[in-house]
């Protein structure tokens, strides 16, 4: 997953992007921009003071998402509620109505008469000077 400006860390809720930009999420990217641009005008500080430059932020950060067709298709796909796999059907069965048999050979390795591998402690000798 990429991540963008603005983007909470994990267990935070992120705010849905659309609803930010007061657009549908079916919205077209020209609808998209007037809604950037009329909330930036609204909010940027230069418009008059006490404007409200975190709301400032998320607005800028949401575009920096919707506005580009690559990264809004991401955000999309994220937004989609995962698919749940399918519930597990009956076990299988025979004809005759039996389980099905399934073969399983176990085999064992040949007992060793070789004694297990042992490592002692590990020596570092420095390298000597010049050589």
């Amino acid at each position: 997953m990429v991540r963008h400006a603005g983007d909470p860390g994990r267990g935070e809720r992120r705010p849905d992007l659309y609803t930010l930009l007061g657009v549908r999420p079916d919205a077209t990217a020209a609808e998209i921009t007037r809604a950037y641009r009329r909330l930036v005008r609204a909010l940027h500080p230069d418009t008059g003071p006490g404007r409200d430059l975190d709301a400032l932020a998320r607005v800028l950060a949401a575009y920096q998402v919707l506005g580009d067709a690559r990264l809004r298709a991401d955000y999309d796909e994220q937004r989609r509620p995962p698919v749940e796999p399918p519930a597990p059907g009956p076990p299988a069965r025979q004809a005759g109505g039996g389980p099905v048999p399934i073969p399983v050979r176990v085999r064992r390795a040949p007992p060793s008469t070789q004694a297990p591998l042992r490592a002692g402690p590990v020596h570092w000798y420095p390298a000597r000077p010049g050589g």
